[in-house]
């Protein structure tokens, strides 16, 4: 599914944090950058489905509605992750307008 109809983030199981190491046996910093690594997996996944979802808009959209739903879609993107540099990256070359500021401190 495209990033478009995500909904949100992917819930790990029990089996899934023993398998990557989040058990109660590990020590927290170890826990803590193991989190952020499969956040920054499932952000790259949801990145990617992101870039498919701004090159269809701008392939089928006239440019101002491409451009409002395209940063409608960046900024659903941040509200989950609060990543400013996908926001620098993605938005500022297709000429998009947002409010990271805003929505980081939210």
């Amino acid at each position: 599914m495209h990033a478009l109809g995500r909904t949100g983030a992917h819930n790990t199981t029990s089996d899934e944090k023993k398998a990557i190491g989040l058990d109660d046996n590990i020590d927290r910093s170890s826990r803590d950058a193991l989190c952020s690594m499969h956040n920054i997996v499932e952000a790259n996944m949801w990145l990617s489905d992101l870039c498919i979802d701004l090159l269809s808009l701008q392939s089928t959209k006239k440019k101002t509605n491409r451009n409002s739903e395209a940063s409608a879609v960046v900024e659903k993107f941040l509200r989950h992750y609060k990543c400013r540099r996908i926001y620098m990256d993605i938005t500022l070359p297709l000429g998009l307008q947002g409010e990271w500021p805003r929505i980081l401190n939210e």
